[in-house]
Protein backbone atom coordinates (compact mmCIF):
# COMPACT_ATOMS: atom_id res chain seq x y z
CA UNK A 1 0.00 0.00 0.00
CA UNK A 2 1.39 3.23 -0.96
CA UNK A 3 0.50 6.23 1.49
CA UNK A 4 1.48 9.86 1.17
CA UNK A 5 2.88 11.96 4.04
CA UNK A 6 3.63 15.71 4.80
CA UNK A 7 7.04 15.57 6.22
CA UNK A 8 7.60 19.40 6.25
CA UNK A 9 8.03 19.84 9.91
CA UNK A 10 10.15 16.54 10.11
CA UNK A 11 12.74 17.00 7.44
CA UNK A 12 15.65 16.30 9.74
CA UNK A 13 14.37 12.34 10.51
CA UNK A 14 13.83 12.07 7.21
CA UNK A 15 17.34 13.63 5.70
CA UNK A 16 19.38 10.17 5.11
CA UNK A 17 16.26 8.36 3.24
CA UNK A 18 16.09 12.07 1.30
CA UNK A 19 19.81 11.68 0.60
CA UNK A 20 19.48 8.25 -0.92
CA UNK A 21 16.45 8.80 -2.84
CA UNK A 22 18.17 11.76 -4.45
CA UNK A 23 20.75 9.92 -4.99
CA UNK A 24 19.10 6.95 -6.84
CA UNK A 25 17.86 9.50 -9.90
CA UNK A 26 19.16 10.25 -13.21
CA UNK A 27 17.29 12.78 -15.72
CA UNK A 28 15.66 14.72 -13.10
CA UNK A 29 19.31 15.86 -11.50
CA UNK A 30 20.29 16.72 -14.93
CA UNK A 31 17.85 18.83 -15.91
CA UNK A 32 16.46 20.38 -12.55
CA UNK A 33 20.18 20.09 -10.89
CA UNK A 34 17.87 18.56 -7.62
CA UNK A 35 20.04 18.36 -4.80
CA UNK A 36 19.13 16.75 -1.40
CA UNK A 37 19.71 20.03 0.20
CA UNK A 38 17.28 21.63 -2.29
CA UNK A 39 14.88 19.10 -0.70
CA UNK A 40 15.99 19.63 2.80
CA UNK A 41 15.45 23.68 2.49
CA UNK A 42 12.09 23.04 0.63
CA UNK A 43 8.78 25.23 2.31
CA UNK A 44 6.80 21.93 1.93
CA UNK A 45 7.68 18.30 1.62
CA UNK A 46 5.69 15.81 0.51
CA UNK A 47 7.00 12.11 -0.09
CA UNK A 48 4.78 9.11 -1.17
CA UNK A 49 6.30 5.65 0.56
CA UNK A 50 5.72 1.78 0.07
CA UNK A 51 6.52 0.07 3.37
CA UNK A 52 9.70 2.23 4.03
CA UNK A 53 11.10 2.74 0.66
CA UNK A 54 10.67 6.34 -0.74
CA UNK A 55 8.58 6.20 -4.21
CA UNK A 56 8.33 10.25 -4.78
CA UNK A 57 8.82 13.22 -3.30
CA UNK A 58 6.67 16.28 -4.27
CA UNK A 59 7.26 19.83 -2.80
CA UNK A 60 7.71 23.79 -3.01
CA UNK A 61 10.79 25.41 -2.96
CA UNK A 62 11.44 29.46 -2.74
CA UNK A 63 12.87 30.92 -5.61
CA UNK A 64 13.02 34.26 -5.78
CA UNK A 65 9.84 35.79 -5.30
CA UNK A 66 7.76 32.62 -6.25
CA UNK A 67 7.41 29.09 -5.01
CA UNK A 68 8.03 26.34 -7.59
CA UNK A 69 6.32 23.28 -7.29
CA UNK A 70 8.53 19.78 -7.63
CA UNK A 71 7.71 15.52 -8.25
CA UNK A 72 10.23 13.70 -8.44
CA UNK A 73 9.18 9.67 -8.78
CA UNK A 74 11.69 6.81 -8.56
CA UNK A 75 11.99 5.64 -11.95
CA UNK A 76 10.92 2.11 -11.68
CA UNK A 77 7.30 3.77 -10.04
CA UNK A 78 7.15 6.47 -12.90
CA UNK A 79 3.98 5.58 -15.08
CA UNK A 80 2.04 4.71 -12.28
CA UNK A 81 -0.42 6.95 -10.70
CA UNK A 82 2.40 8.35 -7.69
CA UNK A 83 3.52 11.10 -9.51
CA UNK A 84 -0.35 12.52 -9.93
CA UNK A 85 -1.12 11.72 -6.45
CA UNK A 86 1.58 14.01 -5.32
CA UNK A 87 0.78 16.75 -7.57
CA UNK A 88 -2.61 16.61 -6.43
CA UNK A 89 -1.29 16.46 -2.73
CA UNK A 90 1.23 19.36 -3.63
CA UNK A 91 -1.35 21.29 -4.79
CA UNK A 92 -4.14 20.81 -1.78
CA UNK A 93 -1.43 21.41 0.98
CA UNK A 94 0.19 24.54 -1.19
CA UNK A 95 -3.45 26.05 -1.45
CA UNK A 96 -3.22 26.64 2.28
CA UNK A 97 0.04 28.35 2.32
CA UNK A 98 0.61 30.16 -1.03
CA UNK A 99 -0.58 32.60 -3.66
CA UNK A 100 0.44 30.82 -6.40
CA UNK A 101 2.86 28.07 -7.46
CA UNK A 102 4.93 27.84 -10.17
CA UNK A 103 6.66 24.30 -12.15
CA UNK A 104 8.76 23.65 -14.70
CA UNK A 105 8.37 20.26 -16.91
CA UNK A 106 10.75 18.71 -20.00
CA UNK A 107 8.90 19.48 -23.11
CA UNK A 108 9.04 15.85 -23.90
CA UNK A 109 7.04 14.62 -20.98
CA UNK A 110 3.55 15.28 -22.70
CA UNK A 111 1.83 12.71 -20.05
CA UNK A 112 2.76 14.91 -16.65
CA UNK A 113 2.07 18.23 -19.22
CA UNK A 114 -1.34 17.34 -19.55
CA UNK A 115 -1.97 15.69 -16.43
CA UNK A 116 -1.19 18.98 -15.23
CA UNK A 117 -2.97 21.10 -17.82
CA UNK A 118 -5.98 18.96 -16.33
CA UNK A 119 -5.41 19.86 -12.66
CA UNK A 120 -5.93 24.00 -14.15
CA UNK A 121 -2.03 24.63 -14.45
CA UNK A 122 -1.50 27.29 -16.54
CA UNK A 123 1.41 28.24 -19.18
CA UNK A 124 3.65 30.65 -18.75
CA UNK A 125 5.84 29.63 -21.67
CA UNK A 126 9.18 27.83 -22.83
CA UNK A 127 12.72 28.23 -23.08
CA UNK A 128 14.87 25.38 -24.41
CA UNK A 129 13.42 21.96 -23.59
CA UNK A 130 11.74 23.29 -20.47
CA UNK A 131 7.90 24.59 -20.00
CA UNK A 132 6.84 26.73 -17.43
CA UNK A 133 3.75 26.64 -15.65
CA UNK A 134 1.62 28.46 -13.07
CA UNK A 135 -1.02 27.68 -10.80
CA UNK A 136 -2.67 30.90 -9.14
CA UNK A 137 -4.87 29.91 -6.13
CA UNK A 138 -6.74 33.72 -5.76
CA UNK A 139 -6.63 37.27 -7.33
CA UNK A 140 -2.96 37.95 -6.07
CA UNK A 141 -2.14 34.64 -7.42
CA UNK A 142 -3.70 35.40 -10.70
CA UNK A 143 -1.84 38.92 -10.62
CA UNK A 144 1.50 37.24 -9.71
CA UNK A 145 0.88 34.89 -12.62
CA UNK A 146 0.30 37.66 -15.40
CA UNK A 147 2.84 39.24 -14.01
CA UNK A 148 5.53 36.43 -14.64
CA UNK A 149 3.99 36.15 -17.64
CA UNK A 150 4.92 39.03 -18.99
CA UNK A 151 8.36 39.35 -17.29
CA UNK A 152 9.31 35.33 -19.07
CA UNK A 153 8.59 37.08 -22.64
CA UNK A 154 10.57 39.97 -21.99
CA UNK A 155 12.92 37.61 -21.38
CA UNK A 156 12.83 35.55 -23.90
CA UNK A 157 12.65 39.17 -26.19
CA UNK A 158 15.82 40.00 -24.24
CA UNK A 159 17.85 36.77 -25.65
CA UNK A 160 16.35 37.12 -29.30
CA UNK A 161 18.33 40.24 -28.96
CA UNK A 162 21.77 39.39 -27.93
CA UNK A 163 21.77 36.71 -30.28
Amino acid sequence: MTTYLNITDQLSEYEKNIRHFVSLLDSEKEFFRITPERILKSNQVIISRKGLEICGIAGLERKYFISLAYVLVKEKYQGTIIGARLQIKNIEESKKIKNIICGVIEEKNFKSITFNRKLGIQNIGQRGKLCYFGLPFNWKGNTLFYIIKVFFQLRNILDLVKH
